[in-house]
């Protein structure tokens, strides 16, 4: 009896380390390509006065926004959705944005996935108006 309660809870914690495995492999995947979505500049100079909408989605993630450029600059991004999957909203990126004119900047912490879509979803926003 004492041999088979060591065989099944030996079965279990092989079927918990499976899964755990599988898990770790799915996140680091998840990871991955995230790190490999690239956030491209836009020349707000050849864009005309007017707003603008983009959105992006990953994993779960969606971000639309509404950019507004008036004289060549960036002025305004209002968020028009977001459903944020875990972890902060990142939203005090827009005022990143505003401020340097420019997407290549530093996301924010505690909010890398959701900063990155927001970035994503303005760079698509810039990108329509052409």
């Amino acid at each position: 009896m004492k041999k088979k309660h060591i065989l099944i809870a030996a079965i279990i914690v092989f079927v918990i380390a499976v899964v755990l495995f599988f898990l770790i492999m799915a996140k680091k995947k998840e990871i991955k390509e995230f790190n490999e979505v690239v956030i491209s500049d836009v020349d707000v100079s050849n864009i005309p006065d007017g707003s603008y909408e983009g959105e992006y989605e990953f994993k779960g993630l969606y971000v639309k926004v509404s950019t507004t450029v008036r004289d060549k600059r960036i002025e305004k991004v209002d968020i028009l959705e977001h459903r944020v999957k875990y972890g902060d909203s990142g939203d005090s990126i827009v005022e990143d944005v505003i401020s340097n004119q420019k997407l290549n900047i530093d996301l924010v912490s505690g909010a890398t996935v959701s900063s990155k879509c927001i970035l994503k979803a303005i760079e698509d926003s810039l990108n329509n108006s052409k």
